[in-house]
Formats: structure tokens, C-alpha cells, sequence
């Protein structure tokens, strides 16, 4: 960062070149990175590819099992070995999550949700920097929003996304293993037993991605209000993405100012604030409004 003789010499040419305005508004207009979305969706795609994979293989092993006892395999309707099929059920499940754990070893998860972190980041950095040079003039140090500048906030966040979507697997196991119980104990058909198992994976799997999308566009907007409250920007110009997905309240506040230390309403009847990006699977943005007088910048060349 600058020291204070070349930050008062940068407002002194500010003010000249805005001509005594306190305030200037971003000249670039900014847009929600989908693309890193559609990445972090692949990702889960993969993830839960492989867990359908151990599913399926020791899903044929419980519906081979009854042939054992009966020659029986459309049902799960004898009588005389109800707790032994039980246990042998709970053995292949527990066996199940065991092997999905040595697949998601090698997967790994923690590995691709890290590089998405990274990448966000360095996009971030790239929109900031065009945004301060295409505003202000100024070219920003390369570097300096890379490394250590996101480095506390970018590993809480990974450690909240493989958290997050590493549990989510072993829940689902474990419903499994109680609709393939109730279907043995009730007689349902293994026709009934695999449908209601594929409904509870793909409630499953559009569950991560929820949280996936979610937790990226918080990511965005934790970096967004890092980057411009550490340069003295206090407040922002609400953007949405003006399309169909957009919820009523937050087209409302499309083009309305906010300050970073009061967020606005988004949910009128629970009363709940949020900044753009902070409110669940939101695509808004946050376009700075850069006061003069509070500008802090690391720059490396005089003002054009």
C-alpha cells in the first residue's frame, strides 16, 4: 500500500481530474461468473457419479442376496431369516460407505473445490483491478489482491464446501439403507425399492449443487466487500442480472445505493438484510462507489 504523501497526492489528482466531485460511480458494469458455476457443477456431477457407481454395486449384492434363502428375487417376502437379511444389510452398507470413502480419497474433493476458490479469486481480482483502472485511471499492483489478501477467508471457505458436500454422501447411504429395510420388511418389489432410492439421490445430488452454487456466490461477495472496504469504498450500487431469475425484491433494488456497514432489506416480511451475492443463490452485484477522500490504493503508476 501507498504511504500517506502518495495517497494525498492521488486524491489531489483525482479531485483535478473529477473536478472537485466527492463521489465517483464504477464505469464498468459487472456480471455474476457463471462460468465458475457450470465448473463447480461438474464437479458435483463427477462426485456423484461416483457415489451412484458404489451404489449400484452393492445394491446387487443385497438383491442377489434373497436367492440365498428362496430363489426369490422380485421380493423380499420370506419370513424365516428377517434379522440375518437385516444385518447382512446393514454389513453391505456399512461396507458401501466404507469403499465410497477410498473412492472419494482419490476423487479428490477438497483439491477441486480449491482450485474453484482460486479461481474465483483471481477472476476477482482481474474485475477489480479493470474496474479501478477503467474508473480512476489507476493501475493497480498485479499481485496484491493475489496470495494473502484472501488467503483466511478463501480457506475458511473450503473448508466449509468439502465439509459441507463430503457429509452429504453417508446421509444418503444411510436413507438408503432404511428404504432397502422398509421395502425387505414391508415386501416391496425391488422395482419400488431402486425408484424410491433414485428420487432420494437425485434430491440428494440437487441438494449439493444448491450448496455449491450458494456457497460460490458468497464467496464472490465476501471478496467483492473485502476488496472495496480495504480501499476506502463505503458504499456500492446494487446491479442484478435483469433477467427471469432475478426474485421481485432484489430487481427492486437494482440501481439503489447501500452502504457496506448497513445492507439492505431483501426479505421484506422475515425483515432479513443481505448484501448482493449474500442472500441464497443470489447473482447480484455490487458496483463500488469510490469517495475521493477515502481512497486508499496500491498502485504502481501515476493517475492518466
Amino acid at each position: 500500500m501507498a504511504d500517506l504523501n502518495q495517497v494525498q497526492a492521488l486524491r489531489t489528482a483525482l479531485r483535478k481530474r473529477y473536478k472537485g466531485r466527492q463521489t465517483v460511480k464504477s464505469k464498468v458494469t459487472l456480471h455474476y461468473k457463471e462460468n465458475i458455476d457450470r465448473e463447480y457443477g461438474r464437479i458435483i456431477k463427477a462426485y456423484y457419479a461416483l457415489l451412484a457407481s458404489t451404489i449400484q454395486t452393492y445394491l446387487e449384492k443385497i438383491f442377489d442376496a434373497p436367492t440365498l434363502y428362496n430363489g426369490e428375487k422380485t421380493r423380499f417376502n420370506f419370513d424365516n431369516a428377517k434379522d440375518d437379511f437385516l444385518r447382512f444389510i446393514r454389513r453391505v452398507f456399512g461396507r458401501a460407505k466404507d469403499d465410497f470413502h477410498g473412492r472419494a480419497d482419490d476423487f479428490k474433493l477438497r483439491d477441486k473445490v480449491e482450485r474453484i476458490g482460486n479461481l474465483t479469486t483471481r477472476l476477482s481480482a482481474n474485475e477489480w483491478k479493470r474496474v479501478v483502472e477503467k474508473t480512476l485511471g489507476i493501475n493497480i499492483l498485479d499481485d496484491y489482491y493475489l496470495g494473502e489478501f484472501y488467503a483466511d477467508q478463501l480457506r475458511v471457505w473450503i473448508d466449509d464446501n468439502v465439509g459441507l458436500i463430503s457429509t452429504l454422501p453417508d446421509e444418503l447411504l444411510t436413507e438408503m439403507q432404511g428404504i432397502v429395510e422398509d421395502g425387505f420388511l414391508n415386501g416391496k418389489s425391488n422395482r419400488d425399492i431402486v425408484k424410491s432410492i433414485q428420487e432420494r439421490f437425485g434430491v440428494s445430488r440437487n441438494k449439493a449443487s444448491f450448496y455449491a452454487t450458494d456457497q460460490l456466490s458468497k464467496l464472490n461477495a465476501s471478496i467483492t466487500q473485502q476488496q472495496q472496504t480495504s480501499c476506502g469504498v463505503e458504499e456500492y450500487v446494487w446491479s442484478s442480472s435483469r433477467d427471469q431469475r432475478v426474485r421481485d425484491r432484489h430487481a427492486q433494488l437494482d440501481g439503489t445505493k447501500h452502504r457496506w456497514d448497513d445492507p439492505p432489506i431483501v426479505d421484506t416480511k422475515a425483515g432479513r438484510r443481505a448484501h448482493p451475492g449474500e442472500d441464497y443463490r443470489c447473482r447480484c452485484v455490487a458496483l463500488p462507489v469510490f469517495n475521493i477522500e477515502n481512497i486508499k490504493l496500491p498502485w504502481e503508476i501515476k493517475i492518466k
